[in-house]
Order: structure tokens, then C-alpha cells, then sequence
């Protein structure tokens, strides 16, 4: 099964240079990555430490810790890939048909954003 994963680190203050945001451990120490792909390296091959199915939401997101090498950081990871074709009411009473909801739509919303120069769509591996 393909994931995708997103990092939660909060953002501090602008510094660095491929985004501008400086990612803190969950400890509160700041973490250097001196690129995007080392950021994405880690988060695609760091241990898992410990697992956190999330409450909120609807798409069933799990926190998940990881380490490698020292470093820590807390991820979230998506799984959901669902296609409803009939009608769907959402909690607001709206109604859609032919929802989908994929964390493909993560993947390629990163991806995108990367190519259009925007920094502010948190990096999602699969």
C-alpha cells in the first residue's frame, strides 16, 4: 500500500533556503535539513518510534514518531483512498456526489506546489 506522510513540525521563523519555514523536533530543538530531498530522505526511511490514531477528522490520519541518526520528528500519515459514488452528505449538510478523497491528492498538491516555486505546502512522500 502507497502512504503518504506530511510533516508537523511547527514552523519557528523564516530562515533557510528552500522554505521558509525552520522545522522544530518534537523536543523543541530545531531540525537541519540542508535540502528538501534530505527532509524527504528522512521522513521515507526514519524508524518509527511510536504510533497515534488522530480523533479529529475524518480521514483517519495516524501521528507517527520517527528517528534516525538522532534526529526526531513527528509525521502525518495518510492512507485514505476512497471513492463514494452516490450521494454523500457532509457534516455541514451539504450534499456531493462522486466524492474522492486520496492521499494521492497530497502527494500531487506537494509536488505541484514545488513546481510553481510555492513553499507552503508541507512535503508528502509516498
Amino acid at each position: 500500500m502507497a502512504w503518504s506522510s506530511t510533516v508537523s513540525a511547527r514552523a519557528v521563523s523564516p530562515a533557510g533556503t528552500f522554505d521558509p519555514r525552520v522545522l522544530v523536533a518534537p523536543g523543541g530543538e530545531q531540525l537541519a535539513f540542508a535540502t528538501p530531498e534530505d527532509l524527504l530522505r528522512f521522513i521515507s526511511s526514519a524508524e518509527q518510534k511510536s504510533v497515534k490514531v488522530l480523533s479529529r477528522g475524518i480521514t483517519g490520519a495516524t501521528r507517527l514518531h520517527l528517528e534516525q541518526a538522532g534526529i526526531e520528528a513527528r509525521v502525518i500519515f495518510h492512507d485514505v483512498d476512497r471513492k463514494e459514488r452516490k450521494p454523500k452528505r457532509l457534516p455541514n449538510g451539504r450534499s456531493v456526489m462522486f466524492l474522492r478523497d486520496s492521499y494521492s491528492s497530497q502527494v500531487a498538491a506537494y509536488r505541484m506546489a514545488r513546481l510553481l516555486g510555492m513553499q507552503n505546502v508541507p512535503p508528502t512522500v509516498v
